[in-house]
């Protein structure tokens, strides 16, 4: 088919005689390419010439549709004469592409042109495949639809159907979506009264402004269309084409608007994990909850919370702890204390937090690699720590001190990516049961109905229909027994059962309470007054103290090691040696009418007074006497001058002879050096 092409046989080959029509084409104005014909070749002037890929593509196919015709009749006229159906049709072909085409090609066309009986279409259509089929190596289905496009004057969405029809789904097809089968994922859509570019022009800018109104996209559309010159339907055809694409493309919509982790959660097939392929401890999932309900503690409405550890294997609640106000750091410390009494986990798994990922936590972590952390507090050998020679000497003493623990965090919003959160659920259904709904109020995103609900617990708590802190504490030690001991049906198993049975098979290290103050218990530097500390409201006393204390001390701060539940756990350090003190003990304030209790630390003082006593008598006489000039104080400066004063005046008086009084001073001095 020719490239380029003048007026008059634009007009002959549309059958138009208006020029009107054509005006504003793009016209080629390169002198060298003018031709002369038609009525404009009698008086020598150039006809004006159009390049035929410039044309708008409904004209492109009309032409190409008329010209294949003339071609087609011109065949058919062969044929009969020739007598060679098969022949005759090879050459149509070849006709068509204008060239000649490749022998797989030729095949092509004759296969097809028996199933379809060789009409016009069918020829182009048959023409077009071939030509995108013989492309050559390297040239992907894309770039071979692109030039089959400028070369048979077709749209994209029509190539792809045409090698659909004749040759199945193409190979690859670049920019389009593939699921996990290598399917493409596409919208249909029939009608026939709107072109495919329209229909991917509406789709593209529906895709790209969601925020505007459908209306504003179809008349974009529209004015797209008549300037491209595609065919299109009524506004309501559009509406109802539009409508119907939506529903089919929802997913990307969801992907465009939410991004990945939209599409996880609502789309994307969710993961099936078996959770059975975890020994026990080997990974443990931390994660807060705040129940839904409302109790009272001093007179005071909470809205309690918790942080729990979950065996990821066996799903047995290992680590858990209360707290009445929002989490913390300390909490999920506590919790990871009361799992590591079951054994030291190789991994925990929690949430981005602020207090999963609070230095404390990542310290507990540090210290549970192992032993050799102790070095923090000074070499493990001079502590002489009750236990440690048997605990090196113990079955997995090894494993104690190579092992480190992981913490794992969980992708942000993404509540699938960890089991225990959809644990909660079914523990809070349970505790509905056990609570019979005393104070449950389910907390929700509203603030203005979180007031409202908070007014209503008050007006509960009045008339006593909240539980307390103890009677709650007492229906959540229920549940989570109840949780240890039930059948999860994913899996067949009790969680306590299988955590106990598996952690036999694969055993992992448990030190002693004493070892797991130095591990886990949080700490902090506090000074030191009258050989007294104070810790969380606490005040502690230890004669070890004592050292820290007066104006002659030169450090006035040890490190203390605490149990956040437990104040008679509590560890003292020196602050730069990390040289290990002792355990303090409590000081609780003593009744001054009680002559006990007063005598009782009085002799706590005399104690430390003797211990300090001892050590100078130890010492003392070791050493050796020096005698040094002794300086005079204020008091006896003061008492020698007045002493002098009166000698002098004694001197003036005794005089037999009139002298003035620095004479006597001086007769004083003489007298005294002699």
């Amino acid at each position: 088919m020719q490239n380029l092409w003048t007026r008059s046989e634009l007009f002959k080959a549309l059958n138009i005689s208006n020029a009107a029509m054509i005006k504003g084409l793009k016209q080629l104005n390169d002198a060298g390419l003018f031709s002369f014909s038609g009525k404009n070749a009698a008086n020598g002037k150039p006809e004006k010439l159009y390049k035929f890929s410039d044309l708008p593509k409904r004209w492109q196919t009309k032409i190409a549709d008329k010209i294949r015709e003339q071609q087609t009749k011109q065949a058919e006229t062969d044929e009969n004469g020739a007598g060679r159906n098969d022949v005759t049709t090879e050459r149509r072909n070849d006709d068509i592409k204008s060239g000649g085409v490749a022998g797989s090609e030729k095949s092509l066309a004759v296969a097809v042109k028996c199933k379809y009986g060789g009409t016009v279409k069918e020829n182009l259509m048959l023409a077009c495949v071939a030509f995108i089929e013989g492309r050559g190596m390297g040239v992907s289905v894309e770039d071979a639809i692109k030039a089959a496009r400028e070369k048979y004057g077709v749209s994209r969405s029509t190539c792809y159907n045409w090698l659909r029809a004749v040759k199945g789904a193409p190979d690859e097809e670049n920019g389009q979506v593939k699921d996990i089968t290598g399917e493409v994922i596409d919208f249909k859509v029939k009608t026939h009264t709107t072109c495919s570019d329209a229909i991917e022009f509406m789709v593209g800018t529906f895709l790209q402004n969601q925020r505007v109104t459908k209306q504003l996209i179809i008349e974009r559309t529209i004015e797209k269309a008549n300037k491209e010159g595609w065919r299109v339907g009524s506004k309501p055809t559009l509406y109802g084409i539009l409508a119907n694409i939506i529903k089919q493309i929802t997913p990307a919509l969801v992907l465009k608007n939410g991004g990945t982790t939209a599409f996880t959660k609502s789309v994307a097939p969710l993961m099936k994990r078996n959770l059975l392929a975890y020994n026990s401890l080997e990974v443990i999932v931390g994660d807060q909850h705040i129940w839904d309900y409302f109790i009272q503690h001093e007179g005071k409405v909470y809205r309690p919370e918790c942080y729990v550890f979950v065996d990821m294997g066996s799903r047995m609640i290992v680590g858990f702890k209360m707290t009445l106000e929002h989490y913390n750091s300390m909490d999920v410390a506590s919790a990871l204390y009361e799992a590591c009494r079951f054994g030291i986990p190789e991994a925990i798994y929690t949430d981005m937090g602020k207090p999963e990922l609070s230095k404390y936590v990542e310290q507990m972590c540090r210290n549970l690699e192992g032993l050799c952390t102790f070095t923090d507090f000074g070499r493990i050998n001079d502590m002489q720590i009750p236990g440690m020679e048997d605990l090196v000497k113990s079955e997995g003493a090894e494993d104690i001190y190579f092992n480190h623990v992981q913490h794992l965090v969980a992708i942000g919003r993404r509540p699938n990516s960890k089991p225990i959160e959809g644990y909660f659920s079914i523990i809070e259904r349970k505790m509905k049961d056990v609570t019979g709904g005393v104070g449950y109020a389910k907390k929700v995103d509203d603030p203005d109905e979180n007031l409202r609900l908070i007014a209503a617990a008050e007006k509960l708590k009045k008339n006593g229909g909240l539980l307390t802190l103890d009677e709650f504490m007492q229906c959540v030690f229920k549940v989570f027994s109840w949780w240890n001991e039930h059948l999860v049906s994913t899996d067949k198993i009790i969680p306590y059962k299988r955590f106990f049975a598996n952690l036999e098979q694969h055993p992992r290290p448990i030190p002693d309470d004493y070892h797991f103050d130095f591990m886990l218990l949080p700490e902090k530097e506090v000074s030191v007054r009258s050989s007294q500390i104070s810790v969380n409201g606490f005040v502690y006393y230890h004669h070890e103290l004592s050292r820290y204390s007066s104006n002659y001390a030169k450090n006035k701060k040890v490190l203390v090691k605490f149990h956040p539940d437990d104040p008679e756990r509590v560890h003292i350090f020196d602050a730069h040696t990390k040289e290990y003190l002792g355990m303090p003990e409590i000081v609780n304030k003593i009744n001054p009418k009680d002559p006990e209790q007063v005598a009782k630390w009085m002799e706590t003082q005399k104690h430390l007074q003797k211990l300090w006593r001892n050590f100078i008598d130890r010492y003392e006489p070791k050493g050796e006497s020096l005698k040094v000039k002794q300086v005079a104080s204020k008091a006896e400066k003061m008492a020698a001058a007045a002493e002098r004063q009166e000698e002098v005046k004694r001197i003036v008086k005794e005089s037999k002879k009139k002298i003035s009084q620095k004479e006597a001073d001086l007769i004083f001095l003489n007298g005294k050096e002699a």
